[in-house]
């Protein structure tokens, strides 16, 4: 199961990816999971393809 910590750092990790090739403000950002993905509950780590 992945835990909130590991999920935030998921989106952290996202976030700068995003900003590094879209500067902006960061404060309109919003984490979506990225298409095809899904957390699956009983897999530790992060979102595995569907």
């Amino acid at each position: 199961m992945i835990t909130a910590n590991e999920y935030e750092k998921a989106k952290e990790g996202d976030r700068k990816a995003i900003e590094k090739n879209m500067p902006g403000d960061p404060q309109v950002f919003t984490y979506q999971m990225p298409e095809g993905y899904q957390v699956i509950e009983n897999n530790p780590g992060i979102p595995q393809r569907k």
